[in-house]
């Protein structure tokens, strides 16, 4: 493969990448959006405001596919620890935790770390027009993973 090809593959999995975790972070301004506005209306009702879930950022890569609980039988698409609602640590809780994964699987330390990402992450970590959290201000934790593997 010559290095244009493998230039404009790179820059498609880049933007691929973006994609992601742009959609992720609509799913998750949405979802805040809908928990938000049922605890304001169940404070209007009833007086009592029902607590909002903790809210966490993952980064990381593909570790956070995998299940809590291995078994052995990977049954189902997403049971990783950080999944659809419902799943694994999303399940986990009262009220359980949400998650806005900025994960991708095979990302590279140095791809996870590169001053690229580094802005992604904080900029959705301070910037209330990115990114909405549950407690209105920013994440209450940040969930890394890398695994590294080392060979002799």
């Amino acid at each position: 493969m010559d290095s244009t090809n493998r230039f404009q593959l790179e820059m498609q999995l880049r933007d691929a990448r973006r994609a992601e975790i742009e959609a992720r972070i609509q799913a998750h301004k949405a979802k805040v959006a809908r928990m938000r506005a049922g605890a304001s209306r169940r404070a209007a009702a009833t007086a009592t405001r029902r607590q909002l879930p903790l809210d966490f950022l993952a980064i990381g890569d593909s570790w956070f596919e995998y299940p809590l609980t291995d078994d052995g039988l990977l049954t189902g698409f997403n049971q990783g620890i950080v999944g659809e609602a419902g799943t694994q640590l999303q399940s986990i809780g009262n009220p359980p935790p949400t998650v806005l994964s900025y994960a991708l699987h095979g990302q590279s330390t140095t791809q996870m770390l590169s001053y690229e990402n580094q802005e992604q992450i904080l900029k959705g970590l301070t910037d209330p027009s990115t990114t909405e959290w549950n407690n209105g201000t920013t994440a209450d934790g940040v969930l890394g993973s890398k695994l590294i593997n080392l060979s002799v």
